[in-house]
């Protein structure tokens, strides 16, 4: 499987959507109170568009499955919620399983929370979903 190499993955602390939300609201209520109000943004830059198929690709962080990713210009990217998450990967392999259930493999892992993301002064000052996929 030919898939393109990955050039470089980056985390982007953005506000959060209507349905985010509700979404950060249930992680209080069930597992972490003191989440904050962010939506992480894993951006994915690919040196070419992933090869169209039938079944796609699976994404994964290690061995734990992304469930939805999407295309932006100059690679793809997914939503993480809970920075725990982002934690217990950092370091692990990003990589695609096609429908063979072959793992394919890439020189890219994923990188720790920027430490100046996490000094962000405020939600207000975070940029929209929009605006991060424009860069």
């Amino acid at each position: 499987m030919d898939l393109p190499n990955f050039t470089k993955v980056e985390i982007v602390m953005v506000q959060p959507e209507a349905a985010d939300h509700r979404k950060l609201a249930h992680i209080r209520a069930t597992s972490n109170p003191a989440i904050q109000p962010v939506l992480y943004l894993v951006k994915v830059y690919l040196e070419k568009p992933l090869p169209v198929t039938g079944s796609g690709y699976a994404l994964y962080l290690g061995d734990e499955r992304i469930p939805k990713y999407n295309g932006f210009p100059g690679g793809i990217y997914f939503d993480v919620l809970d920075p725990a998450v982002l934690e217990r990967h950092r370091g692990q392999p990003i990589r695609f399983r096609t429908d063979l259930q072959e793992f394919v493999e890439s020189t890219a892992n994923l990188p720790a929370i920027p430490v100046s993301t996490l000094e962000a002064s405020g939600q207000a000052s975070l940029p929209t979903k929009s605006d991060a996929l424009q860069k």
